[in-house]
């Protein structure tokens, strides 16, 4: 990898991670918040961008495919609107959807593990089927109330983790020049 760019501009790098993490810190810190204000602004997202491509697709709808260009930009229009009105059932919705995967995820992880057993690994595997069943439990044990908390706080994780692996990067890249 070519890491004399990085290495030049490894200030702004470690500047761009530390934002990451704080936001991430933030995140994490005000979970319920945050997991509301994710559903609000991609609300806004589809409602805009649905609504510029409205704009368009009855501007141009004696095109052949014209009347069906207006389908889905209305239903990015609608979810948009249902997303700004109603973020809590949103919220309590995916919620729900994450702590049905994580569930299956689990299950299947686990079964796979006892599958591969004996072999060198087979443990972590299980410990991963066992966490992911776990976290599924655990989100279905409070669900709907901590749905919004729930989506706050996996995307500060997210963010967390991203920060620190710009910095990492950053790091790296200096190291290497």
């Amino acid at each position: 990898m070519d890491t004399d760019v990085l290495a030049v501009r490894w200030g702004s790098v470690v500047a761009a991670g530390a934002v990451m993490i704080l936001l991430g810190l933030l995140a994490i810190a005000f979970a319920d918040a945050a997991g509301h204000a994710l559903l609000t602004l991609l609300g806004w997202l589809l409602l805009i961008g649905g609504g510029l491509q409205l704009v368009a697709a009855f501007r141009t709808r004696r095109w052949r495919g014209g009347h069906m260009g207006i389908l889905v930009p209305g239903l990015r229009v609608a979810v948009g609107l249902l997303f700004i009105v109603a973020p809590a059932a949103w919220a309590a919705s995916i919620a729900l959807l994450l702590a049905l995967f994580f569930l299956l995820d689990g299950a299947f992880r686990t079964l796979m593990a006892f599958a591969a057993r004996p072999a060198p690994g087979w443990g972590s595997i299980l410990l991963g089927g066992a966490s992911a069943l776990l976290l599924g439990l655990l989100i279905l044990s409070e669900w709907p109330g901590n749905s919004a908390w729930v989506l706050g706080l996996l995307f500060g994780i997210h963010l967390l983790l991203d920060g620190w692996a710009t910095l990492m990067l950053a790091t790296a890249a200096r190291a290497a020049s």
